[in-house]
């Protein structure tokens, strides 16, 4: 422990060391969104009154610069049926609303709190009110100034509890996860040091501490993370309450040390890639991550994002000595707007197999009118999984897919939105997709896989407040 202690403060040291320029105080703490790619982004729950003031949210309804209040909301209903003609069965949100609202309270100019209340019910089947879910998350989130450094302050952030969508270096070990747990930030110029500590990652007992140290805006990270292991609750407890701990001491703990960067060129192209080794017991694995994207944005004619990505991940790289199901929640159709290619479908396999995996991305909006607009996203994946010479485990994902061996995915999301009003982005969406979140009854059943891929059609109605 006392090398890890000493690895952890060698960053510290250089946050006090090179002179770079301010971080501009608009900027959102811990944006693990996707703003290469054209698939919708909720708010996220920290910092309202800074989205607020960004120029793709001025159609807000709440639009008060000097309140110390901040309000929005993302409303939706709609469906997801089968195909006239198919057998599939619709999914579990066949007949939906949501109520996606957050709202913030800035008690004073270095304290904000924020809810998140989000109202659903997946099925109008089940019966008056029978299904309906409430999920909530709050943070607080304290930002202050401590003192002058060569003329530039040095910014520190204490964010608490919902920590909301992370994503950790360029997304080779976490990317846009919803989180919850602390972090704490000093930004200095365009430099960062951050430690965020998220329970509950994909497994029932795990917990993650994150320390990336950035420089140039984020530009180029050096990354430290070490994922741990509490001991699991005796046998006898119910499944139901395994979330109670019965201990906090530590089983296991897993470090990994790595470097990640990007580049963009005019906010048109970006390349972006992760280095990760994982230390333990002497053995050495590693994972890497390559990305390019490619954004057009053709004003009210058409935007056009197509992308790249090469991932590997080496045998023994996940946080696991065996075979283990990953699991993630809340289920919610919001999470549909995200890449298949994740590592939730890697770290499980990891104690078994080398993978390495080909992703192309391609998403295009095309403006017919100012209303009317056709678009279509696409993901194709490649993916091999193979292990050593001598090793002659088996693996069967499903009936067509086997490791050691390789296997194709394609993933689509094709239809039409019409703006309600030329101005404003309430509208009307009818598409077909094979990409379909996989919820339980409850949306906060932790699931192991992410999505339902059986092509179905969807319609919904999307307002914005």
């Amino acid at each position: 422990m006392k090398q890890i202690a000493i690895i952890l403060f060698f960053p510290v040291c250089l946050v006090i060391a090179a002179p770079i320029r301010q971080i501009s105080a608009g900027e959102l703490l811990h944006d693990g969104r996707d703003h290469w790619s054209l698939m919708d982004k909720s708010p996220l729950n920290r910092q309202l009154h800074e989205q607020l003031k960004s120029a793709d949210q001025q159609f807000r309804l709440w639009q008060r610069p000097d309140s110390r209040f901040a309000f929005m909301v993302d409303a939706s209903s709609g469906g997801q049926q089968s195909l006239p003609g198919t057998r599939f069965d619709q999914t579990r949100y066949h007949g939906f609303f949501i109520f996606d609202s957050y709202g913030s309270v800035r008690l004073f100019d270095s304290l904000d709190i924020n809810l998140n209340l989000n109202f659903l019910n997946p099925s109008f089947c089940d019966g008056y009110r029978k299904s309906f879910q409430l999920l909530g998350g709050m943070s607080i989130h304290f930002h202050r100034a401590l003192f002058n450094l060569i003329d530039s302050p040095l910014i520190f952030h204490a964010l608490v509890m919902d920590l909301d969508t992370i994503t950790f270096g360029e997304g080779l070990l976490i990317e846009q996860l919803p989180l919850e747990g602390f972090s704490f930030a000093f930004q200095w110029r365009d430099m960062s040091l951050s430690a965020q500590i998220a329970a509950r990652v994909f497994w029932h007992y795990d917990d993650l501490l994150m320390i990336p140290l950035a420089f140039f805006d984020g530009r180029i990270s050096l990354l430290t993370a070490i994922w741990y292991f509490t001991t699991p609750a005796d046998n006898s407890v119910p499944d139901v309450q395994n979330v109670v701990r019965t201990s906090n001491n530590v089983q296991n703990f897993f470090p990994y040390f790595g470097v990640s960067g990007h580049y963009d060129w005019h906010d048109a192209f970006r390349i972006s890639g992760e280095y990760l080794a994982r230390v333990k017991d002497n053995q050495w694995s590693s994972a890497a991550l390559f990305r390019a994207d490619y954004k057009k944005d053709t004003a009210d004619a058409a935007r056009i994002h197509l992308g790249y990505q090469f991932r590997y991940y080496g045998k023994q790289f996940a946080p696991l000595a065996n075979l283990s199901a990953a699991t993630t929640a809340p289920q919610i159709p919001a999470r549909e707007d995200t890449y298949v290619t994740n590592s939730f479908e890697y770290l499980p396999y990891s104690p078994w197999f080398h993978q390495v995996s080909h992703t192309v991305m391609s998403e295009v909006q095309l403006n017919l009118t100012r209303q009317f607009q056709l678009y279509y996203e696409l993901e194709c994946w490649f993916r091999w999984a193979f292990n050593g010479r001598n090793d002659n485990r088996v693996l069967f994902f499903a009936p067509e897919k086997r490791a050691p061996g390789h296997w194709q995915e394609l993933f689509y999301d094709v239809g039409f939105r019409y703006r309600l009003f030329a101005s404003l982005p309430h509208r009307i969406a009818v598409f077909v997709s094979n990409k379909w979140v996989a919820s339980d009854t409850q949306a906060v059943t932790p699931m192991s896989i992410r999505f339902v891929t059986e092509p179905l059609y969807g319609f919904e109605l999307e307002v914005f407040l």
